[in-house]
């Protein structure tokens, strides 16, 4: 394992010296047989890697490495968002005396039972945020 990563390591910096400008934020993810494995951060990066194919491949050759094929993919990499924790907003008075109303006028009627345990829930929720 430790001969295979010092070869890689090797090529990574061959590729930087051949192609500085357009390597910089590639690696060489793996050297298989001849197909050489390239990993690049965008698409845009891979566009302009495979212009410079046949510049990397003869430099790379001309510095003992055999190769008969490279092979690009681009390795996008996730962005850890940071967390937002949403603000709770207190209601004003006049929504909860509106609540208290609507409330009262569901449990008057009986008709919406599941609407009026949610009225409910959700005064009991601002009563516990107001303590």
């Amino acid at each position: 394992m430790l001969p295979n990563a010092n070869r890689l390591i090797a090529l990574q910096k061959a590729c930087e010296d051949i192609l500085p400008e357009h390597f910089a934020a590639c690696d060489v993810l793996q050297m298989e047989k001849a197909l050489l494995t390239i990993g690049a951060p965008s698409q845009a990066a891979a566009a302009r890697l495979r212009q410079k194919l046949p510049q990397l491949k003869s430099g790379l050759e001309k510095t003992g490495w055999s190769l008969d094929s490279i092979r690009i993919k681009v390795r996008l990499k996730r962005q850890n968002r940071p967390k937002e924790t949403p603000q709770k907003k207190t209601l004003p008075s006049e929504a909860v005396l509106e609540l208290e109303k609507l409330e009262a006028w569901l449990t008057q009627s009986g008709t919406h039972p599941a609407l009026e345990k949610a009225v409910r829930t959700m005064m009991e929720r601002h009563q516990k945020e107001k303590k």
